[in-house]
């Protein structure tokens, strides 16, 4: 495959999580998350698909489905695991540490990911799906 085409299919996956946040007023991104537009593309060989580690199964889900075959995304909480529960593995440690991006849902759900993610992705960029998205006041309805 074209390394041009990889490349933008990068960025096309990161501008589609943007890009639904775009209505209502900016929410800055938290201390240490990476804003979309603020990532650069990554350089992939022929055939290599961009290794992506989701905190949750939803964002995973979301992340696959855009990616398509073009991404590996790893869910560190499976699904049905209380994310503020969740005890990462040896092996979500090395999932960590062996990726190219996180993506995270963010707004304090993942925070105890956050040690995980800071330690042994350090230099990862995090991407928080929430970013730019105004949360609803509770008991208030669309």
């Amino acid at each position: 495959m074209n390394p041009r085409l990889r490349q933008m299919t990068i960025v096309l996956i990161l501008l589609a999580f943007n890009l639904s946040g775009c209505a209502g007023r900016a929410v800055p991104a938290a201390p240490g998350e990476v804003a979309p537009q603020a990532l650069a593309p990554i350089a992939l060989a022929s055939g290599e698909r961009l290794s992506v580690v989701a905190t949750t199964s939803i964002v995973a889900d979301v992340v696959a489905a855009i990616g398509g075959s073009r991404t590996e995304v790893t869910a560190l909480v499976p699904p049905g695991v209380d994310p503020h529960a969740f005890e990462p593995t040896p092996k979500d440690v090395r999932a960590v540490v062996d990726t190219q991006v996180i993506f995270e849902n963010g707004r304090g759900l993942e925070a105890l990911l956050g040690d995980l993610v800071r330690s042994a992705g350090a230099g990862v960029p995090v991407v928080s799906v929430s970013t730019g998205i105004e949360p609803l006041a509770a008991g208030s309805h669309a």
